[in-house]
């Protein structure tokens, strides 16, 4: 099964544009453009394997999802990358 991989981006051509280079190397993803979806999808099932977090959302910075991903025992083991 391929890695599952959150992309968080809130500028659509450019989340698009990560979505698609990732399938095309295998991998499945999952997009969320906002602070408050990208914690909702963080703990949906299948876990993702990795999460790609931009810092700046429209909603909450991505410093603040990662703080919480990491305080949270279901997600604090997922690798983020900002």
């Amino acid at each position: 099964m391929a890695a599952l991989i959150l992309v968080v981006e809130d500028e659509p051509d450019l989340a698009r544009t990560i979505e698609y280079n990732l399938r095309q190397e295998k991998f499945s993803t999952r997009v969320a453009h906002t602070g408050e979806s990208a914690l909702k999808a963080a703990q949906t099932s299948p876990l993702p394997d990795l999460v790609l977090l931009d810092v700046m959302l429209p909603d909450i910075s991505g410093v603040e999802v990662c703080r919480r991903l990491k305080t949270d025992n279901k997600t604090k083991h997922i690798p983020v990358v900002m």
